[in-house]
């Protein structure tokens, strides 16, 4: 099984781009994971003081790192955000002089997360199966911006079947 990699990026926006760069960190991590190429965690989107956005994501593997420099969806991606920001160390940011850094936590909307293709998830064990499904709701009012998602997870390797149900707005 290899290790994954928790990376840390600071994307500091172009001006008036704000909201175009939060709604791609909004499918970020969804489409790297419909690659196989992220891993299971949640990414955690921080705002410093300078405006300049954080991402903390893990990567599936040093593999899938290197897999998605030649992945033509991933390189699609890059390039939005390169027209919405720029990339910084995290040096740059001034509050990584303090001997705790702290950041304005950023509350992301994520879309629901897509399954990897069947061959990726051959090389991702730890890959949730998904499958989206009507909204349930009594009144019958979900619109757009809510769905239901089934998660089936996985123990020991293997689907379970026990079912998590994940309500995202």
């Amino acid at each position: 099984m290899s290790i994954t990699r928790l990376v840390i990026a600071a994307y500091p926006p172009k001006p008036g781009k704000d909201e175009v760069l939060l709604s791609e960190l909004r499918d970020h991590v969804q489409l790297l994971r419909s690659e196989g190429l992220a891993a299971d965690r949640l990414p955690v989107v921080m705002r410093a003081k300078d405006g300049t956005l954080i991402e903390m994501f893990e990567w599936a593997s040093p593999a899938a790192m290197e897999e998605a420099h030649g992945n033509p969806r991933v390189q699609a991606m890059w390039a939005r955000f390169a027209a919405c920001c720029d990339y910084a160390p995290l040096n740059t940011l001034a509050e990584t002089a303090d001997l705790f850094a702290a950041f304005e936590p950023v509350h992301i909307q994520l879309a629901p997360i897509v399954q990897p293709d069947v061959d990726k998830r051959a090389e991702w064990p730890s890959a949730p199966l998904v499958r989206a499904v009507s909204c349930a709701r009594p009144d019958g009012r979900c619109g757009p911006a809510r769905r239901r998602v089934l998660l089936r997870t996985r123990k020991a390797g293997r689907p379970s079947d026990q079912l998590r149900l994940r309500h995202f707005r």
